[in-house]
């Protein structure tokens, strides 16, 4: 996965002298609000369905502070209209978990800490009772409650070779690995992965510990009640599975644990094979793999209530990512596999069960939504297995960006979603009694300093159109707050590309490329999924394979026609784009073939009909590709290009160098600025330097963004605050015809505030 006016330097220095408080008192959404604005997870929901706790991070930008809180939230009754408000747990963490109804759990400094939620209003300076420490970081905490003195905490640790938690430090400390520290030697592939040097001797695996809940002076507390088991002891198992990998690669039941792995035996670099484990609670026992070993990933496990079923999605190809994700149920009693859903043309990211067992819970994306789906399921009378009750499961949530659901009592979700003009917040979905419209249940924005009272703009529009050999494709029209479409000067246009490329540009917030923020800076953005996109079927995915600057770029610049066809305000003599990743490697291709009313040379059925003449003023390339010959010669996860293009470069030449932007090098005349990473280990910064090598030597006006710290994202707060400062001064450049502002102010007086629901049920 990849993914005229004032001068340059003027604008950048306006824009970073200014303060973000000065910043904030513009009601758009600024660069500066985005970075500040908070952030949502939701941790879980109390056995008895009575509250919920959810963390919040932001970040001040003026004291380079981060600001962490864990929130409890008592959730409503089936006749109530009352919303609580939230109660301030802890600082310092954002997740948490139940030990009962209302006595929380959380790890704050690698100490597990308790508090109780009856005792009055919580200190949040206060981390509670010490429960116990460990000896080594752990995160990815579960817990299962086993009577209301006993539980089972799962976590998971890195952990060298002898796989003993205790030993972790000694074995930092060694003169071992203080000399890898200093000279790494290696003997197979991973190398690097992500932004890391692999240690060949220190992996993730899971660990299990009891819990006991005992009076001690008369006060009742939890206990660390036996030495830290690890469940996958002598092997080479490693879960979560990096560098992604978390809390959802592994599942608890009252009996087992379950989890992905990598497969041992095969090269991690060129397989995506991931297998499905079990091992029991408590140890004692060896891992068993229970998946058929006959497929591609496999992953996202969850136990039924009962704990006799195991579900997971699972991929049928080895090797390409991403393969349509299939929902598997394993029957453990007889060791039986069943697919399910196999012809539904969706890829779900997540499942779970019922409280009675009787019905799963699918994530999936679609038509640019994550959705929350339903599906009933029963036994087979003849094997005890399970099948469908129906060929399809049935949309419950279909608007928004939904992240996680958990059900209550009574037939209740709560959902926590986004959407492109919200961060994530909670709501409550009556999914009992038909379909009804979420209720929302937090006011997180509303609420915080950065994002209180925002003028998002007209509604985000979903749009589409015909493109590569007459396929409908999709995209989204962001205008900017006070949108005049009879603007005299009409507006520059930004088009954002998808890395991925197996991506989406989904109704859901984003932290790092957010449509918004390019908006409230006087720009229409346009954001298209073309083919290779996720969320349309498996076939709209597969297209891009052995294709990548065919049908794509034919996609890009239909729906870039179309957005300047029909909205009139769009103006044609000012379109830029950006993109990262697979949307650098796209900006890198446009360079080479951006040419007024091109036919899109190069793709499949060039041509476009009623060609409206345009081309790109001015591109920014993020961590994107110059030689897709060299980037599998230096990529950590060799997989993905071989999927891709069809091989390695000496098994199939031509499909690397039929798509290769260095092979257009002679046609690169458009001003471009180059980002990249220095930790940057999926697509290398000799890719960035390339391409600004080229731009120079061709007298092209370019610039250059290195980032030594980051990876192929720009994650740190002040790194992001340059790198929105740069992107954006860049794209007014060359697209300003004095009438759009600085990055520190709106493209025009905001229109009223208006509170838009997050989330919308389809009918």
């Amino acid at each position: 996965m990849l993914s005229s006016g004032r001068s340059a330097s003027s604008l950048l220095l306006v824009a970073l002298l200014a303060s973000p408080l000065a910043t904030l008192a513009a009601k758009v959404l600024t660069p500066e609000r985005l970075i500040q604005a908070p952030r949502t997870a939701f941790s879980a929901a109390s056995p008895n369905s009575a509250s919920a706790l959810y963390g919040v991070s932001t970040y001040d930008l003026e004291k380079h502070a981060k600001r962490q809180v864990l929130y409890a939230l008592d959730l409503p009754s089936h006749s109530s209209t009352q919303r609580a408000d939230p109660v301030e747990v802890v600082y310092n963490t954002t997740e948490g978990l139940y030990l009962a109804d209302a006595e929380v759990a959380f790890l704050i400094d690698n100490v597990l800490y308790a508090k109780n939620l009856t005792a009055g209003t919580p200190d949040p300076l206060d981390p509670g009772y010490r429960i116990g420490a460990f000896p080594a970081p752990v995160s990815n905490l579960q817990v299962v409650r086993q009577s209301e003195t006993e539980a089972v905490l799962v976590f998971s640790a890195e952990v060298y070779d002898d796989g003993v938690l205790a030993n972790v430090k000694a074995h930092d400390a060694s003169d071992r690995e203080q000399e890898w520290n200093r000279v790494k030697a290696y003997d197979s592939d991973f190398v690097r992965h992500w932004d890391t040097w692999v240690n060949p001797r220190k992996r993730s695996q899971l660990f299990s510990v009891d819990l006991s809940r005992k009076k001690d002076n008369f006060v009742t507390s939890w206990h660390f009640d036996s030495d830290f088991r690890n469940l996958m002891p002598d092997t080479k198992l490693e879960a979560p599975v990096k560098p992604f990998g978390g809390a959802d690669d592994f599942a608890v039941s009252d009996r087992f644990v379950a989890w992905t792995s990598k497969d041992p035996e095969l090269p991690p670099a060129w397989h995506t094979k991931q297998n499905i484990y079990i091992a029991p609670l408590k140890g004692g026992a060896p891992p068993r793999r229970i998946s058929s070993g006959e497929h591609g990933w496999a992953g996202a496990p969850a136990f039924s209530p009962d704990g006799e079923t195991l579900a997971w999605l699972q991929m049928r190809k080895d090797g390409f990512e991403s393969d349509r994700r299939i929902l598997q149920l394993y029957t453990l009693n007889s060791d039986t596999q069943d697919e399910l859903f196999g012809s539904w043309d969706q890829s779900p990211s997540s499942v779970q069960f019922s409280k009675d067992g009787s019905q799963l819970w699918i994530l999936s994306e679609d038509d640019e939504q994550h959705k929350v789906y339903r599906a009933s399921i029963r036994r087979k009378h003849s094997t005890g297995g399970w099948k469908a009750s129906h060929a399809e499961p049935d949309e419950v949530v279909g608007q928004g960006g939904v992240s996680s659901v958990a059900e209550l009592a009574g037939g209740r979700l709560l959902v926590a979603a986004s959407s492109l003009t919200s961060p994530t917040e909670l709501y409550l979905v009556d999914a009992g009694k038909g379909r009804k419209q979420p209720r929302q249940l937090t006011t997180i924005a509303a609420d915080s300093h950065a994002l209180s009272k925002v003028d998002f703009g007209p509604e985000p529009e979903q749009f589409t159109f015909a493109g590569s050999e007459g396929v409908t494709r999709h995209g989204w029209i962001v205008r900017p707050p006070g949108f005049d479409e009879n603007r005299e000067n009409g507006y520059p246009v930004a088009v954002l590309i998808h890395g991925g490329p197996e991506g989406s540009w989904a109704n859901s917030w984003s932290t790092r490329w957010n449509p918004a923020v390019f908006a409230a800076q006087g720009f229409i953005v346009v954001t298209i999924d073309p083919s290779g996109s996720t969320g349309y079927g498996q076939e709209y995915t597969e297209a891009i394979l052995g294709n990548w600057g065919g049908r794509p770029y034919y996609d890009i610049r239909a729906g870039v026609h179309y957005v300047l066809d029909t909205v009139p305000a769009a103006d044609a003599d000012r379109v830029v784009a950006a993109g990262a990743s697979y949307g650098g490697y796209m900006i890198n291709w446009i360079q080479g073939h951006n040419d007024p009313c091109s036919s899109s040379r190069g793709g499949e059925g060039d041509g476009l009909a009623g060609d409206k003449c345009f081309d790109f003023k001015a591109l920014v390339c993020h961590d994107g590709v110059f030689s897709t010959a060299s980037t599998w010669y230096s990529t950590d996860e060799l997989y993905f290009p071989e999927a891709e293009f069809g091989g390695t470069p000496w098994s199939n030449p031509a499909g690397f160098a039929r798509w290769s932007p260095s092979n257009h090098a002679a046609n690169w005349n458009t001003p471009q600025l180059v980002i990249h990473g220095g930790r940057d280990y999926r697509l290398t910064e000799s890719e960035g330097l390339s391409a600004f090598n080229t731009l120079q030597r061709r007298g092209v006006p370019s610039r250059l963004l290195y980032f030594p710290d980051e990876n192929h994202w720009v994650l740190k707060p002040e790194n992001s605050l340059r790198w929105h400062h740069e992107v954006i001064a860049w794209l007014k450049k060359w697209s300003d015809k004095g009438d759009v502002v600085t990055a520190a102010a709106p493209a025009a007086a905001p229109a009223a505030t208006v509170e838009k629901p997050g989330l919308v049920f389809q009918k």
